[in-house]
Parts: C-alpha cells; structure tokens; sequence
C-alpha cells in the first residue's frame, strides 16, 4: 500500500484502519465488508506507517472492543509505544454479539522522545455524538490538536479536515 498524495513527515497521525473482525458465530451481514475492503492484521502490521513519522510523532489508532490486543500489536508493528487510551461513550444503543457496544477506542501511542502538551485533557472518555458509519466525531480531532502537535494527517479517513492531510477511500473534503 503507498501513501500517495501525502507529504510527509508528520508529528501525529490519526488511523482508523479497516479492521477484519467477525465475532464467534457471528453473521457476515453486520461486518465492515458492507462498507469497505478490511485488512488481516498481518497485512495492517506490514503497513509503513512509521515511513510517515516524525523522529519524535504520537499515533491515535482507532480499535474494536473486541480486538484491543491486536491493536497493541499494530501500534508496536507501526513504531509507536501506547501511553494512554481514549473512549467514545456513544449515546443510544450499540451493536454487538454478547453486549451491545455503543464504545469505541482510540489509543495514543509516542516514538521519540515523550511530548506532553501545555493544557492536559481532564478525560479520557468522552461523549461525542454518533456519525456515518466509520466516521470519527469532530470533537475527537479537536481533542488530538490539543494534545499533539502537527502537521497531521489522518489514515484511512472518511472525511477530511482543514490543515490536515487524509488519505482514504471516499475522502470528503471539507468546505471553506
């Protein structure tokens, strides 16, 4: 996979990857493949993520509930240590096999030297309404900007953002 149209290096890189993931017994119909190509988690590790980094740069990957020792194992394929892990608490009811999920979970990850920010966040969980499908809350890059430095860029988006980079399938640009 290449990063075409991207211009790298960046300090914080935001990724919601495709993640292939059935429950146990699960039916196909309720899976990402209606909505997009997934990748095994081989083929996300073997990713170059760490080709788009800074020396000192803070990945937020975006994980299943179901699949959060993989996404360690991502964020370690990808150059990055995790140092702390945000939730999304979506109002209504959520979807899922044994309990209706209605979390999700982004984690924050470093390589280089620790950055810190001026102002930390009082949280690490957040109520943010829901979007489209795979589509992350505005109040959640606010969060990233003021915790990470840029430049950005965002993997695997579904909508862009202004002073940032996406690369994705279907990016809408934002307006001016």
């Amino acid at each position: 996979m290449t990063w075409e149209g991207l211009s790298p290096p960046y300090a914080t890189i935001v990724a919601d990857p495709p993640w292939r993931f059935r429950a146990p017994g699960a039916s196909p119909k309720g899976d990402a493949t209606r909505h997009y190509s997934t990748l095994s988690i081989p083929e996300l590790c073997s990713l170059e993520v760490a080709s788009l980094a800074t020396e000192n740069a803070h990945l937020w990957l975006w994980a299943l509930n179901g699949m959060m020792e993989e996404a360690h194992q991502v964020v370690r394929a990808w150059g990055f240590s995790a140092l702390t892990m945000v939730t999304w608490c979506k109002p209504g009811p959520g979807v899922g096999y044994y309990l209706r999920n209605n979390t999700e979970h982004a984690i924050l990850a470093s390589r280089g030297r620790p950055m810190t920010p001026e102002h930390v966040p009082l949280s690490t969980w957040y109520q943010w309404p829901r979007t489209q499908h795979s589509v992350k809350p505005a109040g959640f890059l606010d969060l990233v900007e003021q915790v990470s430095p840029g430049p950005y860029v965002e993997l695997f988006a579904r909508q862009g953002r202004l002073g940032w980079d996406t690369w994705g399938l279907g990016v809408e640009t934002p307006s001016s």
